[in-house]
């Protein structure tokens, strides 16, 4: 049998590639330790502008509460609505904070629905995420001060983004890593011209093209591994599901970001021509993935559409593995329906190869 002859001639040519070996253990920690802290849209040291015209006790026990807060800063201490306006303007502030006449009363008494008692906040949404996350805040601290409701965050109680980006993150990397390699390869021995060699011989096609996914899939699970302890190691995060889960998604996910690597190869001439033509699906899984803008916002075309997105799928349970917690079982019907995609993409690439 042919096959563990040629996956052992690959693994040697990698093996020779010092520089590429060095990038792949190096990489997975780089982008696992710089990606989260700097693709976050946690939102810290928002400046508030006060106006209390109440002057209570009450009123300034609140105000202690938003500035103890780690998430905003009490900087601007204003006598009317206008000044504070004027300190939003000229940058100073992102919030204004407004505590009406009888706040204190209110508070004493219980609060009622009527709007003279209820606490204005103004945000700056120049920047919109920064306007409506600084609301958020001051909202939720209004609210426990105002009331007895208390709000519980599932999964993730911290509302902690790495834990968001982590996930997205290792399924960004399989994505790169597992297609470009095996398209880059294949185009390479067309350029020098080594490949016309295999086509001559008696080597099938399902064995040749076996030979060029499996390797790659075995790197794949290597990346895993090294993100799971990159996870740990810089961020503190494991997955709630187990990291076995985490192995097998990746082998999953392998096949197919390697089938379509390959079927790209096929009908690429150059390596110029087989990386942009990569690059250019890559870009459009990126944007429909859910990695950075949530696919629940997207136009319901647009939503039915990513589910022909293999990247969509691998985040999500990437993402339900690390903080929901979710199984083999859970996830199960996902990873059947991506197991299939790949096994058609891998098929494809069998059939488009040419040995003429």
């Amino acid at each position: 049998m042919t096959l563990p002859f040629l996956i052992a001639k690959e693994v040697n040519i990698f093996l020779r590639n010092t520089p590429l070996v060095v990038v792949l253990i190096i990489l997975p920690f780089l982008l696992i330790n710089t990606l989260p802290r700097v693709a976050s849209q946690d939102v810290r040291d928002v400046h508030i502008a006060v106006v209390d015209h109440d002057h209570s006790m009450e009123s300034m026990r609140a105000i202690q509460r938003l500035d103890a807060s780690e998430y905003l800063i009490v900087n601007q201490m204003c006598r009317s609505h206008v000044e504070a306006l004027n300190a939003v303007m000229s940058g100073d502030a992102d919030a204004i904070v407004e505590f009406p006449h009888g706040y204190g009363k209110a508070h004493t008494l219980g609060f009622s629905q009527n709007h003279e008692w209820q606490i204005m906040v103004s945000a700056d949404a120049t920047n919109g995420i920064k306007g409506a996350m600084a609301t958020s805040y001051v909202n939720q601290i209004c609210s426990d001060i105002e009331s007895s409701t208390s709000v519980r965050y599932l999964f993730n109680p911290t509302l902690e983004y790495k834990r968001y980006m982590v996930p997205a993150v290792v399924a960004l990397m399989l994505t790169l890593i597992i297609s470009f390699l095996p398209a880059l390869n294949i185009v390479g021995e067309k350029e020098k011209g080594t490949i016309e060699q295999i086509k001559v011989t008696p080597i099938s096609k399902t064995s040749f093209i076996a030979s060029k996914t499996i390797p790659y899939m075995a790197i794949a699970l290597i990346m895993a591994v090294e993100s799971l302890l990159a996870g740990y190691a810089f961020h503190g995060i494991t997955p709630a599901g187990g990291g076995h889960t985490v192995v097998v998604i990746a082998l999953v996910f392998s096949l197919v970001a390697a089938s379509l690597g390959l079927i790209v190869s096929n009908f690429s001439q150059s390596i110029p021509q087989a990386a942009l033509t990569i690059w250019f699906f890559i870009v459009i899984f990126l944007l429909t993935s859910g990695m950075l803008t949530p696919t629940a916002s997207m136009p319901h075309w647009a939503q039915t559409a990513t589910l022909l997105n293999p990247m969509r799928h691998v985040v999500e349970t990437m993402r339900d593995v690390y903080i929901k917690g979710s199984t083999l079982s859970d996830i199960a019907p996902q990873m059947i329906g991506l197991g299939l995609f790949g096994v058609a993409c891998w098929a494809v690439a069998v059939i488009s190869f040419r040995k003429n």
